[in-house]
């Protein structure tokens, strides 16, 4: 809306004010009531256009902000939930558990520790043959 209203007040200043009321004439923008007033009407529209931008630049900035304050609402959330399954693996924070939440918990400590000792065997077969294989090229 400032930007319209110094375009015109520039073209005023240096055209002068009969020559923009010349212009605005010609182009359609000013016509003349019944009552003898001056009507400019696409300075009017110009305006309601530009409200109506800025009308709809702050209700898109306002549903932008309400849209990444929720989303960062829910990546606080996630944040937490994670940090605390972290801690109930380690071992701290368990008084807060129910018998079932404990129940998992142990469940996927123990599927977590089979994995871990199912590939730690893997690495000492795989230094095994590969020593016995050093020892049998000797």
């Amino acid at each position: 809306m400032a930007s319209v209203v110094k375009n015109e007040l520039k073209s005023v200043r240096e055209k002068g004010f009969g020559a923009f009321l010349r212009e605005l004439k010609d182009g359609g923008y000013l016509r003349c009531l019944p009552d003898g007033n001056l009507f400019v009407r696409g300075t009017i529209d110009r305006y309601k256009k530009a409200c109506a931008a800025s009308t709809n630049a702050e209700s898109v900035s306002e549903a932008n902000t309400q849209f990444y304050q929720q989303e960062a609402s829910k990546f606080k959330r996630q944040i937490r939930d994670i940090q605390n399954l972290n801690r109930h693996i380690l071992g701290e924070a368990l008084s807060s558990l129910s018998l079932k939440e404990l129940k998992n918990l142990e469940s996927r400590l123990e599927k977590g520790l089979s994995r871990v000792r199912s590939r730690k065997h893997e690495t000492l077969f795989a230094d095994i043959e590969f020593m016995q294989k050093r020892i049998s090229d000797e």
